[in-house]
């Protein structure tokens, strides 16, 4: 337990990819003006300038870490989002911060999260600062279904959150730091017990927690302040477009993901009043969004609301809302997808994985096809009823699926750049700790549960080059993934350009026209009068590559 009364300051880390150690990190400015910490602190080399898919001084900052340092703020924790994703030097960053809040005379408490590729680099950089004796905890989606391995496994975390931690964290720091309430009245957290007094520590018991879902009707939103300033170039150009999550967790369950948080929606009253919020705090009638959740149009009925509201607070507020999300194939009928276009939707990413019908099947993605003669008809269907309604698409490939072969690969990316696809995103095919896929792969073989978890957080080393296969086994052998790579880039050279590993933006893009409605069609479709000021804020984003900083 920290000093009673003794404020700290909560330090949120998004950790990059993988750990180089290789380059400067440019001078970070932690404090503003009257020594005031600033609520994101970004760490960005100069090589990342040339990754079209982010802005040179931007950075995913996951909504999650934005959402509890807001949270924080109104219990009265001072806290402060480090964005390391763009970092290849993260412990020298890490350390540069540490040492400032030291000279500050500033106690810490370190919070991780932590994607399935950058699981590796988190448990580095919490083992870092545990050297220190920091407080260290860890959350996310992937944390809560292996919670129980993490807390027994892993001495550099003291705490790991299960499921939602907008109630449980800050009442992890009343008691760490006031002495307020009990460890075991938290529910969601997994913490070591020692055996001899049942108080926190290593010792031999673990005190596991429970996916409780947060009180209240809606999901709540973050402050302007903590969002960072993101930028999707092939979108909106050099526009910054806001981040929102409506919706949190997912109502599928598709054999690959990790996902374990039942879905939870926000009120569409609220979303309307945050889409004003940020209307008000950018300065801007016009509003690039897009929406992270993971099924944007599941609901059918709620998505068309959601779209008149939008043309609500057009009338009623002048808003030009340009929009994006991302979905499935078998979630976008004619009536959803001539609703969101007319609403201003600009940019739709679905998770195709293949076009092959028995990997549907194997990754749990074979669509509700009724009406078409098989899934992939459904998903070719709902690509070309997307084109003609001038709504940009991206795809997320698997690559790798043992029902696939170099021919029915190379089918599936021909079919998707013959539909006008603009991005295609290719993820090997790895086993994360939990997920049906893994489950299947262990039934029959000698590798344990533990193993695929002991690898995902690093304490299976394979000495491999390529940091997205660090911390996780592969379902394909690197030379048979060459093979798929190899045939991507014949099949996709000639029209994409390959962005960052697995992304290509396809190259030649059709006159803006083909994909935007254009002139009156447009202005009238969004009820706004040609002569009026808003009609020019609406044509003013551009495709165009991000300005470096």
């Amino acid at each position: 337990m920290l000093a009673v009364g003794k404020k700290p300051v909560v330090v949120f880390v998004h950790p990059p990819k993988c750990i180089a150690n290789e380059t400067n990190v440019s001078e970070m400015a932690i404090f503003g003006p009257k020594g005031k910490l600033r609520p994101l602190v970004r760490v960005c080399e100069e090589q990342f300038g040339q990754d079209n898919n982010y802005a040179p001084d931007g950075g995913f900052t996951p909504l999650a870490l934005s959402l509890l340092a807001t949270v924080l703020k109104k219990k009265g924790f001072e806290s402060t989002i480090l964005e390391l994703s763009h970092s290849t030097n993260p412990e020298k960053a890490l350390l540069a911060l540490r040492r400032a809040l030291q000279e500050a005379g500033r106690a810490i408490i370190w919070g991780f999260t932590a994607t399935s590729p950058s699981n590796y680099s988190a448990m580095r950089l919490a083992s870092l600062v545990k050297e220190c004796g920091s407080l260290v905890f860890f959350g996310g989606s992937h944390a809560t279904v292996s919670h129980e391995f993490a807390i027994k496994n892993c001495s550099q975390l003291d705490f790991v959150f299960v499921g939602e931690a907008e109630q449980s964290l800050p009442m992890l720091l009343e008691f760490v730091v006031d002495g307020n309430g009990s460890l075991d009245k938290i529910q969601g957290l997994t913490y070591r017990l020692d055996g001899a007094n049942g108080s926190q520590g290593v010792g031999a018991g673990v005190r596991l927690g429970q996916n409780v879902r947060q009180t209240g009707a809606s999901l709540s939103f973050p402050d302007f302040e903590f969002l960072s300033h993101d930028v999707f170039p092939d979108i909106w150009g050099d526009e910054r477009a806001f981040r929102i999550q409506s919706a949190r967790g997912c109502k599928y369950r598709c054999s690959f993901c990790a996902q374990a948080i039942a879905l939870q929606v926000s009120e569409l009253e609220r979303l309307a009043e945050y889409i004003i919020y940020l209307s008000e705090k950018s300065g801007s009638s016009k509003i690039n969004v897009f929406f992270e959740d993971a099924t944007f149009t599941s609901d059918k009925a709620r998505t068309l609301k959601f779209c008149e509201k939008i043309s609500q607070l057009r009338k009623a507020h002048g808003l030009c809302v340009s929009w994006g999300c991302q979905t499935r194939a078998d979630c976008l009928d004619a009536e959803i997808i001539s609703a969101i276009a007319d609403a201003g939707c600009r940019y739709v990413y679905i998770g195709v994985e293949s076009l092959n019908e028995q990997s549907l099947k194997l990754v749990r993605k074979s669509v509700n096809y009724l009406g078409f003669a098989s899934p992939v008809v459904c998903i070719e269907d709902t690509l070309r009823r997307l084109r003609a309604a001038k709504i940009m698409v991206g795809c997320s490939i698997l690559v790798g699926l043992p029902t696939d072969n170099v021919e029915s690969f190379g089918f599936t990316l021909s079919k998707l750049a013959g539909l006008g696809v603009q991005m295609v995103f290719m993820e090997s095919v790895k086993l994360f700790p939990m997920t049906r896929l893994t489950q299947s792969v262990l039934v029959g073989s000698n590798m344990a549960a533990d193993e695929i978890t002991s690898k995902y957080y690093g304490l299976i080393e394979n000495g491999t080059s390529n940091p997205e296969d660090r911390n996780c086994y592969l379902l394909s052998t690197p030379s048979k993934l060459e093979g798929f790579y190899a045939k991507a880039r014949e099949i996709l050279g000639r029209d994409f350009r390959m962005d960052s590993d697995g992304l290509y933006v396809r190259r030649n893009r059709p006159p803006k026209e083909e994909f935007f409605m254009a002139g009156s069609e447009l202005l009238r479709a969004q009820g706004i009068d040609e002569s009026a000021p808003q009609a020019r804020l609406f044509f003013s984003y551009r495709l165009a590559p991000a300005r470096k900083a």
